[in-house]
């Protein structure tokens, strides 16, 4: 067999670390879950943080694409600026008194985001 056949394509990911091949894997499944929930909004609020949730999925998956995490690093609002609006709607978030379905499966999905947060930065720390 020719050997151009058995090399890997330069874009196959299985040359990332498993920790970041789970990050985007995590990331993209929370970016599903809340698209095809996306029927369900009926107010403007739940299309704002449908619309940020969709903003945070993809600079995190940039950032996972990347492997740079500076917007995303623990810090002031001036160093890590993607962190803290990700934080301010995970807050709101929790805060709201009485969430509807689509407001509290948002919810979760800011909560699965921040946990992708600092998981590929740990991993980067162990290796």
């Amino acid at each position: 067999m020719d050997a151009a056949f058995r090399r890997r394509a330069d874009n196959d990911n299985r040359r990332e670390p498993c920790a970041v091949r789970l990050a985007r894997r995590n990331v993209l499944a929370s970016r599903t879950v809340v698209e095809c929930a996306a029927g369900l909004v009926t107010t403007a609020r739940e299309a704002f943080f449908a619309a940020e949730h969709a903003w945070a999925a993809e600079r995190l998956l940039d950032a996972v694409g990347r492997q740079d995490f500076s917007g995303w690093a623990a810090g002031d609002e001036g160093t890590s600026p993607h962190r803290w609006r990700l934080a301010r709607r995970r807050l709101e978030l929790h805060l709201l008194a009485g969430p509807t379905p689509f407001e509290a499966l948002l919810r979760d999905e800011f909560d699965r985001l921040w946990a992708e947060i600092a998981a590929p930065a740990a991993a980067e720390c162990a290796a």
